[in-house]
């Protein structure tokens, strides 16, 4: 394999095992990543419209209305005049799986140089930019 073909799979396969990891641990809440994620948006802001959210999260409307309902569905958020507002066992949980992500990062984290994670939080932020056309090839 060559290596940007190898580099490619390389970051499919970090992306594919940390929703693994994530995902087996916020099960027990029952709630999906995709809805902890946007949970975690709406929780932040005391009301946020369908689009707004559909914007920050990058995905189409869809997928939006989908996870909304489902959230709704469980008593995490609510509409309030066009807004979609986290309810208070909404914010109890986004505290929870905030916690536990940070306690599942810093473990992660924790097994590598503190340097080289700078590093590499610096080379993903250009390559995010890169993707997001800010830099030109």
């Amino acid at each position: 394999m060559t290596e940007s073909k190898d580099f490619m799979f390389l970051i499919g396969s970090i992306k594919k095992k940390m929703y693994k990891i994530l995902n087996e641990y916020i099960k027990k809440y029952g709630i999906s990543l995709s809805e902890a994620l946007y949970l975690d948006i709406i929780s932040e802001r005391k009301g946020i419209t369908m689009k707004e959210i559909t914007e920050i999260v990058q995905c189409d409307k869809g997928m939006t209305s989908k996870v909304i309902s489902s959230l709704k569905e469980k008593n995490l958020v609510m509409s309030n005049n066009r807004k979609i507002i986290s309810t208070e066992y909404g914010n109890i949980l986004v505290s929870k799986i905030s916690k536990l992500f940070n306690q599942i990062r810093d473990n992660i984290l924790s097994k590598v140089n503190s340097e080289d994670v700078k590093l590499l939080h610096d080379l993903l932020i250009r390559f995010n930019n890169v993707l997001e056309g800010e830099i030109k090839c």
